[in-house]
């Protein structure tokens, strides 16, 4: 998973738990980290990805339905396990 688009502003951007380098904000709540999860290209291709941040650019912003929620779910509760993907969703959160 190495592209993903940004849910708060539809640049692209590598990793899809990472601060976005245009408008600086990262997923934090896990309906926002689903969102990140799917719109990679893991699960979507460059095409999809590009419209999908057109949308978000248009401020058409991605929803996530109860039943996709609970398909991700697991992926991300897995993801979450991983000693790495802690430090990433933890420690990408700019210093105050």
């Amino acid at each position: 998973m190495n592209r993903a688009v940004c849910y708060f502003c539809g640049e692209m951007k590598v990793g899809a738990f990472v601060q976005c380098p245009n408008c600086g904000l990262y997923p934090e709540e896990d309906d926002h980290l689903i969102l990140s999860l799917i719109m990679t290209d893991r699960y979507l291709d460059k095409t999809k990805m590009e419209a999908i941040g057109k949308d978000i650019k248009e401020g058409h912003f991605p929803t996530l339905t109860e039943e996709t929620r609970q398909q991700f779910l697991p992926h991300l509760e897995e993801f979450k396990r991983r000693p790495v993907a802690k430090r990433d969703i933890v420690t990408n959160k700019p210093k105050k």
